[in-house]
């Protein structure tokens, strides 16, 4: 179940640090168990401090309602990615019984895992990028109180998104992170022979039965093109047939 965090401070969403931090001091004074307050709400409001006072865990939390400090959401995220890849792998990968299917989903997640870190380094530039620009475009008269510099607000909203996608990228690590320390608990048991056999005999036999009918249709489909002659008995002649392999041998 998912905690509001904002509640639980009673703060509002756009709440300052230091109103979050004034209220913290309040509400855990109360809270604490021993001056009679419970420990779970106390827990609960020392993790919503930890939340909301840490501008990326912020971030994170406003973008997707969880808490890089809650250890509970991280671990049903990576089991969550695990069974994903798992069962991703089972329904599209026809020969997913002859090999080992963990080093499947190990490969997999290294290769998001290098992803995602790719990503948060070049963010992490782009921020920078963006931050060296503010005030360098100005407009030639003097600017009202307020501010009307179009760049400079656009600039400012760039590095808003660009610190989410940051905080995003970093929470994708630290899930995958896990994900890997969870696989790494499992081990794969290999089918025995007699069921490997039946598996890749079934295989084959599913592909030599699709290429009967794709080559006697597409004899079917020449002898309607060149007429191709029977005998009495129903067989085609051999003229006819010749014919056919010719042609088959000019496509």
């Amino acid at each position: 179940m998912n905690v509001d965090y904002y509640e639980v401070l009673e703060v509002d969403s756009k709440a300052t640090k230091e109103e979050i931090r004034k209220s913290y001091i309040l509400k855990s004074k109360t809270a604490h168990p021993d001056v009679g307050g419970s420990a779970e709400e106390f827990s609960q409001i020392n993790e919503a401090y930890k939340v909301l006072y840490d501008d990326e865990a912020r971030r994170i939390y406003d973008a997707t309602g969880k808490s890089i400090y809650n250890p509970i959401e991280i671990e049903e995220e990576s089991k969550n990615l695990l069974i994903g890849i798992f069962t991703e792998i089972i329904e599209f990968d026809d020969f997913w019984y002859q090999k080992d299917i963990l080093s499947d989903i190990l490969e997999d997640l290294k290769r998001r895992q290098t992803a995602r870190t790719r990503d948060t380094s070049i963010v992490k530039k782009l921020i920078g990028k963006y931050e060296k620009m503010i005030g360098k475009v100005k407009k030639k008269e003097k600017e009202d109180e307020d501010g009307d510099n179009i760049f400079d607000k656009v600039i400012l909203q760039k590095i808003q998104t660009k610190k989410e996608e940051l905080a995003l990228a970093k929470l994708d690590v630290k899930i995958i992170a896990r994900s890997i320390e969870v696989l790494d608990e499992y081990k794969f048991t290999a089918a025995d022979d007699s069921i490997m056999d039946f598996l890749k005999t079934s295989a084959e036999k599913a592909w030599s039965t699709m290429d009967s009918r794709y080559i006697e249709n597409k004899i079917n489909k020449k002898i309607a093109k060149y007429g191709v002659d029977t005998d009495n008995r129903g067989q085609r002649s051999s003229r006819g047939m010749k014919i056919i392999q010719e042609e088959d041998l000019k496509e």
